[in-house]
């Protein structure tokens, strides 16, 4: 999948993903088999983003220079991240706390935060090529536009510096 590609993939609500596997022996001997997959969402969404989370953060870490790739990948990576997140704010059942507020949003407005700090983070330490802009770009877009009204001051201005960088 490129940066735009959203996840889980799939087709309708039951996320259905057509394969053919085709498999040539040594001897030009072959075989095809058409099948239909279902790839559903994690059921445990802050775990999946944390562990996309652990994984751009340790490219951060690094003391080496970020390279393109290695930006590229941790860019789709969050565009995962967002995708998960998409996904399970999509599926929320809307129960609240005692207090009024969704739990899930919060955890997920926390989470949506982080993101936006890791793509600012990498944005700012490695190349800026016309790759690593449209992935940041496609990743500021995703992850913003989950709950547009619940993004915080300062995510909007780290938001905004990332993106007057990128130009």
């Amino acid at each position: 999948p490129n940066a735009s590609t959203r996840l889980p993939l799939g087709y309708g609500t039951e996320y259905l993903i057509p394969l053919v596997v085709q498999v040539i022996d040594a001897t030009e001997a072959s075989a095809k088999v058409n099948i239909t997959a279902r790839s559903l969402p994690p059921a445990d969404t802050s775990a999946a983003v944390n562990s996309v989370l652990e994984d751009t953060s340790a490219l951060l870490d690094s003391d080496e220079e970020i390279t393109e790739d290695a930006m590229t990948s941790g860019l789709v990576s969050i565009q995962t991240g967002a995708s998960v997140l998409s996904a399970a704010t999509s599926n929320d059942d809307g129960t609240t706390d005692d207090d009024g507020s969704s739990s899930s949003s919060s955890s997920t407005d926390a989470l949506v935060s982080n993101l936006l700090n890791v793509v600012s983070s990498m944005v700012s330490n490695a190349p800026v090529t016309a790759s690593t802009v449209e992935a940041s770009l496609v990743c500021v877009e995703a992850l913003t536009s989950l709950s547009p009204e619940t993004v915080s001051e300062t995510d909007r201005d780290n938001t905004m510096n990332t993106i007057s960088y990128l130009v």
